[in-house]
């Protein structure tokens, strides 16, 4: 994969639900198999992003301790046919 289809988010400081929404914005711009990156500080998050990335489709690739919080790596999965239109 090269860094072109390698994105970040920086959601450190953010409560959830925000990380996930951010992210799900964020992946309806992304191609099938890129990679988004996403540091977070909630301790809530992985939990949020395992349940998000199973109800829409996407791969949670890691969740791996980092020393300013906690690094997520999601693999963007197939677009709905309603989002399609939109990522173009």
């Amino acid at each position: 994969m090269t860094a072109r289809h390698r994105h970040f988010l920086d959601a450190t400081g953010l409560v959830c639900p925000l990380p996930v929404l951010r992210a799900r914005k964020v992946l309806q711009h992304m191609p099938e198999g890129a990679m988004l990156c996403i540091t977070v500080t909630d301790d809530k998050a992985p939990r949020d992003f395992e349940d998000f990335c199973r109800d829409g489709g996407h791969k949670l690739e890691s969740v791996t301790p980092v020393m300013d919080g906690i690094e997520i790596v999601i693999l963007c999965g197939p677009k709905p046919p309603e989002e399609k239109e939109i990522a173009r």
